[in-house]
């Protein structure tokens, strides 16, 4: 029951950041917005590292702990991305 969740929540964040699904496959598995996203859906929907893996095409599990403890460690610093996933209203 928590995947058709997850996955409108997906969707949603990615039309709030003027993506798509084929951006996911598209672009590489350590991009910054793909990290921020991750970052967000595991911080504020507590979504499993192995869902988000398979669903951003972002690598391992182990990977993106990895990438995320650097995103929260450097966020002032990354892209535009960040602002619009935080600032929104929660979505269930």
């Amino acid at each position: 029951m928590r995947e058709p969740v997850w996955e409108r929540l997906l969707d949603h964040n990615l039309k709030l950041i003027a993506r798509t699904a084929e951006d996911l496959q598209a672009d590489r598995k350590g991009a910054v917005w793909k990290v921020a996203l991750a970052r967000y859906l595991r911080e504020s929907h507590l979504i499993l590292h192995a869902w988000l893996v398979g669903s951003l095409h972002i690598g391992t599990p182990n990977s993106l702990n990895s990438q995320i403890s650097r995103h929260q460690k450097n966020v002032e610093q990354h892209d535009q991305m960040w602002d619009p996933l935080i600032n929104q209203e929660n979505v269930d």
